[in-house]
């Protein structure tokens, strides 16, 4: 089947998995670091302090897995839909905070418990089901779903925040989430056993055993790369704005930047998932992840031209649109479709994982030096070591393609 034939054929599903992944949990990645100066000056936090709350990303480590274990045995609407509809009522509680940084922590943890179900972990196996020929494709278009959302979403919450209040960006950010939900659980498929049954050639040997898993040479390379890469998760997280204000450029600036960063991983969701279906994915894969350590340097050099900090902003947005792209294609490239959000999971969980470690060490960093420049300085040489690590993948062995047209 040609990409044209595939996307006729499959545009419901994809359009909604990726409306869905666009208003899931990916967006606080854009989104979090519009309100942390409202909060740390209205509530008096630390910046120290707030940087830890990136921690409770640990919390994901064990519950992606299960999330993508449930995806491949139940299907994506109904693990989903439980994301759909806890997502937005963590807004509306955080809307009330009256004001200690445990109540922000606790919807945090709310949304990593729950709200994993919204994430590409998930939402990438209808993908894996219905794209063979392009897929690369199909999960560019799949990932690009928050990238667009927090370009479109960032502005409008700034300026709500400047009118309005904080308050009221949140409950209005609730509002467009609940609309979002209604559409995504109406255009989602429901699970057909066509898709969630394992072939016979996988009979005996599932890849659901984790103690088969762990002895997978391929998997660790994997596992390895995407930790060293994601550190700088940390300051993509929360602590953009704060960062940004810290260069001495204004609120107005700061937030075009977020629209920058938000703009960056869009073309480097695009690019990527093109090139995967034309070059071979391991030398895409550390192409690709390689380029956001330029952006840390130059942000990491202190600077305040806003021209070389919008150029980091786009190189760092870059690799974080890629990263989606190139690592649920590789997943998928070597572990197959039977349980690829499962392996997804594991994945994910190593991302939230380094998230968790890089908040530590920005933490450390911050009280310290008071600056952000060691963290993105030594965030850039471990993104460097993680992109050069998927270049061993080029002899790992593939699972063989599986074309389905339900």
């Amino acid at each position: 089947m040609s990409y044209p034939g595939e996307l006729r054929l499959h545009w419901k599903p994809l359009l909604a998995a990726t409306l869905g992944l666009a208003m899931g949990a990916s967006l606080l990645g854009y989104i979090n670091s519009i309100f942390a100066p409202q909060l740390v000056r209205e509530f008096a936090w630390t910046r120290a302090n707030f940087a830890l709350t990136a921690m409770v990303s640990s919390v994901a480590v064990l519950c992606i897995p299960i999330a993508g274990r449930l995806t491949d045995r139940f299907g994506v609407r109904p693990v989903a839909t439980v994301g759909l509809i806890v997502f937005p009522l963590t807004f509306i509680g955080m809307s009330r905070m009256s004001g200690s940084i445990h109540e922000y922590v606790f919807y945090n943890v709310v949304q990593m418990t729950l709200c994993v179900t919204t994430t590409a972990t998930v939402y990438s196996r209808i993908v894996a089901e219905r794209f063979v020929t392009r897929r690369g494709a199909a999960l560019a278009i799949l990932t690009c779903g928050p990238a667009l959302s927090g370009a479109l979403l960032s502005p409008l919450l700034a300026w709500v925040i400047d009118m309005y209040g904080w308050r009221t960006a949140y409950q209005v950010l609730a509002v467009v989430l609940c609309f979002s939900a209604f559409i995504v659980r109406a255009m989602l498929p429901p699970p057909s056993a066509q898709h969630l049954k394992v072939p016979k050639a996988l009979e005996g040997k599932r890849m659901t055993d984790y103690a088969t898993l762990v002895r997978s040479r391929t998997l660790w390379i994997i596992l390895s790369a995407a930790f060293l890469c994601s550190l700088p998760h940390a300051l993509a997280s929360s602590q953009l704005n704060l960062m940004l204000v810290d260069t001495g450029i204004s609120a107005g600036e700061a937030a075009f930047m977020i629209s920058v960063f938000a703009g960056g991983t869009i073309a480097g969701r695009i690019l990527t998932g093109l090139a995967l279906d034309q070059f071979p994915a391991h030398l895409v894969a550390s192409v690709a992840m390689s380029i956001p350590s330029a952006g840390l340097f130059i942000l990491g050099s202190g600077t305040d031209s806003v021209p070389m900090i919008g150029t980091g902003m786009l190189l760092l947005g870059f690799a974080m649109g890629a990263e989606g792209d190139v690592l649920a294609y590789l997943v998928i490239r070597h572990f197959g479709i039977s349980t690829v959000s499962t392996i997804l999971g594991l994945v994910t969980a190593a991302i939230a994982l380094a998230g968790t470690t890089g908040a530590l060490a920005l933490s450390v960093i911050l009280q310290a030096t008071g600056s952000y420049s060691l963290f993105m300085i030594v965030a850039g040489v471990c993104v460097l070591l993680g992109a050069f690590s998927f270049l061993p993948l080029y002899n790992a062995p593939h699972a063989r393609p599986v074309r389905s047209d339900a």
